[in-house]
């Protein structure tokens, strides 16, 4: 309990001193910029996905379960790949900012993006490990950083370039008390580059269709733009703190799974799905009374902006609560079948949320689609781990 306590925490104080970074984005950007800067945030995240290649989740499984000497390893070839595609995601974000000249400001998000992750990969060996406090006072000391930095610079430089260049600096700071915190082991594993990457293909295609789903930002920034996509946009940065909240959970039950009972399993299957539908709807349900209070901070904000915010958000809570049934899927060895789920209900969420935003030229029937398609994808996989989890299997 004490390790929980210190882990929600840490991502709980992540998340609110991220949510009032992006409140100050809005408050001073208009709809058109703010859009611009937050599909180039969601599209960092997917950059450092895919950097990532599922070594984070295997060095995290291997610690816990397999062989320290391999989960260090898989932690240095991740740094590398991941370096390697921010310096050529800078590159083409640059050659992109030459004609619209509104993309520089965005340039140090792709190498926030990969330091982001990295830390949260060597996070994952502190919890494998149980140091969990210090993962705590990492998580909110790093939002905490990037806050006061993103205060100071603003005040000297554009909005948008303090926004970028404070997470980029928190992201730095960060990755190097990291490096500080885990050193690591002299490589001992005999498997090949291509063997640990192959290893790691199904936690990699997991990753991956996890945070496409923040592709959905830039198309409904290309498809509408104005108001409606900024909504959009902010909406899912707004709910993404809070999956903060559940990847802490999550990290833990990857390294404890396997010591719980059947009983408690599904315990925990019942009140997830069950508290996070409850949440949505009640999100959703209250929107118009957030209307007021929020148009007072974010003067273009309608009823109709609202109820994007608050639809896109309660989806996002769904794919969080997806990431801790993955979690379970991963130590239960179900992970061929957690890559199915999560990349074809992706997909579907995707292609829906672009043929919606082209047809319909609106914010709200993209947003119903999204947050369906996430609650579809947490139902699935409580389901699968209802028939599929065996007292003691791997």
């Amino acid at each position: 309990m004490p390790d929980y306590l210190y882990s929600v925490a840490g991502k709980g104080t992540s998340a609110l001193v991220q949510m009032v970074m992006l409140a100050l984005l809005a408050m001073r950007l208009p709809p058109h910029a703010l859009a611009t800067v937050l599909s180039i945030y969601a599209s960092s995240a997917i950059i450092s996905a895919l950097g990532d290649l599922g070594l984070g989740t295997l060095a995290a499984r291997e610690r816990a379960y397999g062989d320290p000497s391999r989960a260090d390893r898989a932690i240095r070839l991740g740094d590398r790949i991941g370096l390697t595609i921010a310096g050529l995601s800078i590159l083409i974000l640059g050659f992109f900012a030459i004609p619209r000249p509104e993309l520089w400001a965005c340039l140090p998000l792709p190498l926030w993006g990969v330091l982001e992750r990295s830390t949260e990969t060597r996070s994952l060996r502190l919890v494998a490990d149980h140091r969990i406090a210090r993962v705590a006072l990492l998580n909110g000391g790093r939002r905490a950083l990037g806050l006061c930095l993103f205060v100071i610079l603003q005040l000297s430089a554009p909005v948008d370039w303090a926004f970028s260049a404070s997470l980029a600096l928190a992201g730095l700071v960060s990755q190097l008390v990291m490096k500080k915190w885990v050193p690591l082991e002299a490589a001992k594993d005999t498997k090949t580059t291509i063997e640990l990457l192959r290893r790691a293909l199904p936690f990699a295609l997991t990753g991956v269709s996890g945070q496409f789903r923040n592709a959905d930002v830039p198309i409904v920034t290309m498809a509408l733009g104005g108001t409606a996509a900024a909504a959009y946009g902010l909406g899912s940065r707004l709910a993404s703190p809070f999956l903060l909240v559940f990847s802490s959970a999550s990290s833990l039950i990857l390294v404890r799974a396997r010591s719980f009972t059947r009983r408690q399993v599904r315990m925990l299957l019942i009140l997830l799905l069950t508290g996070t539908a409850l949440l949505a709807i009640s999100l959703v349900s209250a929107s118009h009374l957030l209307v007021s209070p929020l148009s007072n901070v974010i003067p273009w904000l309608t009823q109709e902006e609202t109820s994007i915010i608050a639809l896109v958000a309660s989806g996002y809570l769904f794919a969080g609560s997806a990431i801790v049934l993955g979690s379970l899927c991963v130590a239960f060895g179900l992970q061929l079948a957690l890559v199915t789920i999560n990349v074809t209900t992706t997909i579907a969420s995707l292609t829906l949320v672009a043929i919606l935003s082209h047809v319909t030229a609106a914010g709200l029937p993209p947003a119903i689609a999204s947050s369906c398609c996430y609650g579809l994808q947490a139902f699935i996989l409580t389901l699968l781990l209802f028939t599929r989890r065996k007292e003691g299997s791997v």
